[in-house]
């Protein structure tokens, strides 16, 4: 697309509603490990009486492996936030359309994109060149009485959830621990539970009771309030690691990608061999590829570790073949 002069500009779509359309033609970006890091910024007015100053910056980073949208908004009016968690700011690139997250006074969004190569100026990783890239940046304040429309439809489902005597099935997991929960609301979400309860179903005084094996209660607990709310705020005491497993042997796939997706965000040198099996075995290609990658750029620490030796290079060498072509490319 030819780049014009009129961007970055502004337009009114409703209300209270607008659309800012942004061409970010700088044409190197680099990640945060290449020493010769550059991004790309600007800042747009969306109104002269109203909402105030938005300030964008475009930058590649985890490792090179997405592009990272943030914008930051300044009211004209001091009386108006407009940085609540209730406005709906949507980002789209290349025509694919993705919420912004509200953190930290920010709004961000990334993107995967392709492996980069290497910098040319100091040989390290890594460094892109592109000839532009076009957001369009739709913000809605509207929001306020959707989202609490979806608030008080999820805080019924959390009701329901919450509510032990209306419960028609009971999960034993056979330690003296009981969950119950609505067959029904429960059964659509996964086909694994809606099978148990045709065919794997006991009853005790009256009661239909399943048996849950090889997961903890904890971990249940988050795949019943999903299945009821369809989103997880907190793990509590379980681990993602654990909930993507239980998501995966229930046949949750929403909830298996949220697990997988968080422990993407959360790699470490400490756990990234044992969530490249995990994704392995339990079909993450998304976590399998972002953990290879992380592995391959930090082979020399992690590589040389005993999990890595006795658990993949001997358990499943296809894996580490995968990682040892990958550092040949480097």
């Amino acid at each position: 697309m030819p780049f014009s002069k009129e961007f970055p500009h502004v337009r009114k779509t409703g209300k209270a509603s607008f659309t800012i359309s942004w061409i970010d033609d700088d044409p190197v970006l680099s990640d945060k490990y290449c020493s010769h890091t550059n991004t790309s910024s600007t800042s747009i007015e969306t109104s002269k009486n109203c909402y105030g100053l938005v300030n964008l910056k475009f930058a590649y980073g985890n490792i090179g492996r997405e592009c990272v949208l943030e914008m930051e908004m300044t009211a004209t009016d001091n009386k108006l936030n407009l940085n609540k968690p209730l406005v709906s700011v949507v980002a789209i690139k290349d025509g694919v359309e993705k919420k912004m997250k509200f953190r930290e006074g920010k709004w961000t969004v990334s993107w995967e994109t392709p492996l980069p190569a290497k910098c040319e100026r100091c040989d390290d990783w890594p460094m892109r060149t592109c000839e532009g890239v076009l957001f369009d940046i739709v913000i809605d304040f509207n929001r306020h009485s959707q989202q609490s429309t979806k608030s008080r439809s999820t805080q019924h489902l959390l009701n329901l959830c919450n509510n032990q005597e209306s419960a028609d099935v009971t999960f034993d997991f056979g330690n003296g621990t009981l969950l119950k929960g609505h067959s029904l609301v429960i059964a659509s979400g996964s086909p694994v539970l809606a099978a148990m309860f045709k065919h794997n179903l006991k009853e005790n005084a009256g009661k239909k009771v399943v048996e849950i094996a090889g997961v903890k209660s904890d971990v249940f607990a988050v795949l019943l309030r999903f299945l009821y709310t369809g989103e997880v705020d907190d793990f509590g005491n379980a681990d993602a690691a654990e909930v993507m497993v239980a998501a995966d042997k229930y046949a949750i796939d929403p909830l298996k990608e949220e697990c997988a997706s968080r422990m993407t965000q959360n790699l470490t040198v400490e756990n990234a061999t044992s969530y490249l099996v995990l994704a392995h075995l339990h079909n993450a290609a998304a976590l399998q590829e972002a953990t290879s990658e992380f592995i391959a750029r930090n082979a020399t620490f992690i590589c040389s570790k005993e999990d890595w030796m006795m658990g993949v290079i001997k358990n499943y060498p296809e894996l580490a073949f995968a990682i040892f072509q990958r550092l040949a490319n480097f």
